[in-house]
């Protein structure tokens, strides 16, 4: 029900504002966000940095894991960049810097990746849309291949990777989680245990797992074989059809028609499919707000809203 709800009201939201209003709403509400963030981690320290033995120090703020804090973070950084042009450079830079602070604080070498990724595919499609024709086919097949290379380095060559970034070739332990994860997909391949059914205390299911892994985790440390776990072959289909025609659209409409706000859609869908790898956030209810938006704010073309009323903050907007 939460996430029929969710669904239905970014469905109305953007029947109400335009696109270039969206993304100025929650530009506001990122900021609210990560400035209370930071003063969470300077007031009360306990509470807003990680005091693991692992990533001591390391930035979380409100959320309960720096990882979370880091992909949000991202996903702002890309919507204050995409709505710099409508606001002053006063604002712009203000945002852009608190996104930048709380990214790097929250010292996740997963996002760091994907925002690598993210930022080179852009940048090649902003270069492919100075040419046409066959050239612009062959630019945006190898923009294309460039993304899926990086896909396939980030699956198959992670012991690599990660001992580049100072960290163990097991991530972690995701690769303890995995194979227990795997066992229980086995068990319902088809519709799962249902949304966030597992990883709860006293599942049998996630008992099962815990055992299996040797110690408790609480989500399967990749956004694919979580969706599995949960919602089944059904459920990560879905999700799979939803990222790539975000995707194909995104594209289309920022390379074909020099569409700048379909760059956010573009870019969320491609921070989805990288931090999916060892992170769940598809699983999670901001993922799936950032889902749904990138698909929806994809396919619309209304230049402006259809109806009259406009939130005061955005009166000022140019």
């Amino acid at each position: 029900m939460a996430i029929l709800s969710m669904t239905v009201a970014l469905v109305l939201a953007l029947r109400v504002l335009s696109r270039r209003e969206f993304l100025l709403t929650i530009s506001v509400a990122f900021r609210v966000v990560l400035i209370a963030t930071l003063l969470v981690a300077l007031a009360v320290p306990s509470v807003g940095l990680v005091d693991e033995n692992y990533q001591t120090g390391a930035l979380k703020g409100l959320f309960v894991h720096r990882n979370l804090l880091a992909f949000m973070a991202l996903v702002a950084l890309a919507t204050f960049l995409v709505v710099r042009r409508y606001r002053s450079h006063r604002a712009s830079f203000f945002d852009i810097g608190l996104a930048v602070v709380c990214l790097a604080g929250a010292q996740s070498q997963t996002v760091f990746i994907s925002a690598a990724a993210t930022t080179l595919l852009v940048l090649m499609l902003r270069w492919t849309r100075r040419y046409s024709g066959f050239t612009r086919v062959l630019l945006g097949t190898a923009s294309s291949c460039a993304v899926g290379l990086l896909v396939y380095l980030a699956i198959f060559a992670f012991a690599d990777i990660a001992s580049s970034l100072g960290r163990d070739s097991t991530l972690t332990g995701r690769t303890d989680v995995w194979p227990a994860v795997l066992e229980q997909i086995a068990r319902t391949p088809i519709l799962g245990l249902g949304w966030n059914a597992p990883w709860r205390e006293g599942q049998p299911e996630t008992q099962r797992m815990w055992r299996a892994a040797g110690f408790k985790m609480y989500h399967s440390h990749d956004g694919y074989l979580d969706m599995l776990l949960q919602l089944g072959v059904v459920g990560l289909g879905l999700m799979s059809i939803v990222l790539v025609v975000t995707l194909i659209v995104g594209i289309a409409s920022y390379v074909g028609r020099g569409d700048e706000l379909a760059v956010w859609s573009t870019s969320c869908a491609i921070v989805l499919v990288m931090v999916n790898l060892t992170e769940s956030p598809s699983t999670n209810f901001f993922g799936h707000f950032v889902l749904v938006s990138a698909f929806l704010l994809a396919r619309q073309r209304k230049p402006v809203a259809t109806v009259s009323y406009r939130p005061v903050f955005l009166e000022g907007a140019r």
